[in-house]
């Protein structure tokens, strides 16, 4: 009987030892899962690297990482094409010397396409390239002068204060005027430019010609104007006819004339 109790006793001692043991066990399996867990420290780049081959499981799982199957552009042998940002979106090369910016260029390893960005003023040079420049032709130079009607002279050209009939005061008379009888044709002096044809209350209808340098105001001719702006015309072609001057009614039929050369008055004798 006592052998049966102390044999029972002694089982009973084994079997809390083996539950002690098992609980040990467990806890430690426990401990080591959870301090597993625990990423160790490594570098920025090993973990992306890690990240991205190697992905952990989720809490409550293995503990254990697996390998994945390598992804068709990981395979050797398979073709990929460039990331889209090193072909759109080329980087910026700076300057740290000079702290400006270099223009946007492409990289070396990249082929550059000209069809995707075509440059237009390559393009518009070869479609100009072939053609002749235009340029308007330059007005006619004077190369001689000749008279614009006879050559008796009413009243000749003057800086000083000559006496005037019609007003009866002295004023200056920077012109030539010509006697001419009515519907008497007037000539261009030299070669040139018809500028406008107007009419004035002082001066009658006037042709107003650019001759090179000079340009020359030919006063007191009829409605019938023998041209009109922008003819060109040769030295003693005809331009109109003789008609009066309102400023110089008084003095008879006469022809006007007034030159400039720029924004000084000339005596047109010196011409001839």
């Amino acid at each position: 009987m006592y052998y049966r109790k102390r044999k029972r006793a002694t089982a009973g001692f084994y079997i809390a030892v083996g539950v002690c043991l098992v609980g040990i066990g467990i806890a430690a399996v426990l401990t080591y899962t959870k301090f597993s867990k625990v990423p160790a420290l490594k570098e920025p780049a090993q973990e992306s690297s890690l990240a991205q081959s190697e992905p952990v499981r989720p809490n409550g799982a293995s503990s254990f990482i697996e390998k994945t199957e390598p992804s068709a552009a990981e395979r050797p042998g398979a073709k990929t094409d460039p990331p889209e940002s090193a072909v759109s979106k080329p980087p910026l090369e700076e300057s740290s010397n000079t702290g400006s910016s270099k223009p946007e260029s492409l990289p070396a390893h990249v082929d550059y396409d000209p069809n995707l960005e075509p440059e237009s003023s390559d393009s518009s040079q070869d479609e100009t390239a072939g053609e002749p420049a235009q340029s308007e032709a330059p007005p006619p130079q004077a190369t001689f002068f000749v008279r614009p009607i006879g050559t008796e002279i009413t009243k000749g050209y003057s800086d000083a204060p000559v006496y005037s009939e019609t007003f009866r005061d002295w004023r200056v008379h920077k012109a030539t005027d010509y006697r001419a009888t009515r519907g008497a044709l007037v000539r261009s002096i030299s070669e040139g430019t018809v500028l406008k044809t107007y009419s004035d209350p002082y001066l009658g209808n006037v042709v107003e010609i650019q001759h090179g340098d000079y340009t020359a105001r030919y006063c007191g001719l009829g409605g019938t104007f023998l041209c009109s702006a922008g003819d060109r015309v040769s030295p003693g072609e005809e331009i109109g006819s003789v008609l009066e001057t309102p400023q110089e009614i008084i003095e008879g039929n006469h022809l006007h004339l007034e030159v400039y050369l720029g924004d000084e008055a000339v005596d047109p004798e010196s011409l001839f």
